[in-house]
């Protein structure tokens, strides 16, 4: 009797190591699972690398904004910022919400054409000026 009793303490602890080897093995299939990799690494760095485009694209934008409207044979900065956009929408469509965005900049910014008007004196003397906007055509 006392040998029974003696193997089933080498049960019970062959299958303590058994469940810690099993628990063991699951945590390191589920840690090192291929999709699990892909999708913390190479779908998070894909995300990272489009907000990277957006940030140029927007910083085109920018640097378009502030540079002189003067054309001598470049590409403006506008349409290399549409470009952008473009492409980093064709790679992911959650950046279609700011479409409607940059649509309004651009055509304000590339199709419109700010001039001034100088007005006729008022009474103080003082001489405003008009600022008013047309419609560039693209030729």
């Amino acid at each position: 009797m006392g040998n029974s009793g003696s193997s089933n303490g080498k049960n019970n602890n062959c299958k303590n190591i058994i469940a810690e080897k099993k628990i063991w093995i699951t945590t390191v299939l589920l840690v090192f699972n291929p999709g699990v990799l892909m999708l913390d690494h190479v779908h998070f760095q894909y995300n990272g690398m489009l907000l990277g485009w957006l940030l140029l694209s927007i910083g085109c934008l920018v640097r378009g904004c502030m540079s002189s409207s003067s054309s001598n044979g470049m590409i403006s900065y506008e349409i290399i910022g549409a470009a952008l956009y473009a492409s980093l929408l064709s790679m992911k469509h959650l950046y279609l919400t700011l479409a409607p965005l940059y649509l309004i900049y651009l055509f304000r910014r590339v199709c419109v054409e700010e001039y001034i008007i100088p007005a006729s004196d008022n009474s103080d003397g003082k001489q405003q000026k008009l600022q008013q906007r047309k419609l560039r055509l693209a030729v």
